[in-house]
């Protein structure tokens, strides 16, 4: 049990493994979310992502004899769903979202300041979509998601020195192709 009283995903994922649908249902239900949330930033809408996170439940349910419960198993359910994401974005171009953008306007501001925020927030879109399939999960990681180097190094299956300096390049790659379009 974790401190606030319910089962540990190690021991969700040991049930699950004796035949406990309920226990699956729990993982499931703790990380649907994140897991989400990964795959449509990494398939470029929600549908594909849709997709991608019920395959990835699933693939890890069949394949939940050979899962390690002592592994964290967002991580793991999170990667097969990335993977499934990032082969569905390399059949399609993602499209930019700019509802997104407009969705981030604060109603409080003036017109012009929440002009401005969404016209800054649909730059960072498109340079974000300009991105690989497997950077924006990347990005989505860290940044959506707060993840520590560690766990998105476990999530990807990639050490941790690589997820920093993947991650040092793409700030590098987003802030040059964000001054080259705003001058």
């Amino acid at each position: 049990m974790d401190p606030s009283g319910e089962p540990s995903d190690e021991a969700l994922a040991r049930r699950a493994q004796g035949g406990d649908a309920d226990a699956f249902g729990a993982l499931v239900r703790r990380h649907q979310g994140r897991v989400f949330r990964a795959a449509v930033r990494v398939a470029g809408n929600r549908a594909d992502a849709e997709d991608a996170v019920q395959e990835a439940f699933v693939r890890a349910f069949r394949a939940l004899v050979r899962f390690d419960p002592l592994r964290p198993f967002g991580a793991w359910v999170a990667k097969i769903a990335i993977n499934r994401a990032l082969t569905r974005a390399s059949r399609r171009k993602p499209s930019a979202s700019l509802e997104e953008a407009e969705r981030a306007v604060d109603p409080a501001a003036s017109p012009e300041a929440g002009a401005a925020r969404a016209a800054d927030a649909a730059e960072v879109r498109r340079a974000v979509d300009g991105l690989s399939a497997s950077d924006r999960a990347l990005l989505a990681l860290r940044y959506d998601e707060g993840l520590p180097v560690s766990e998105i190094a476990a999530t990807l299956g990639v050490r941790q020195g690589a997820v920093k300096v993947r991650l040092l390049r793409l700030r590098e790659r987003l802030l040059d192709r964000l001054g080259e379009e705003g001058a």
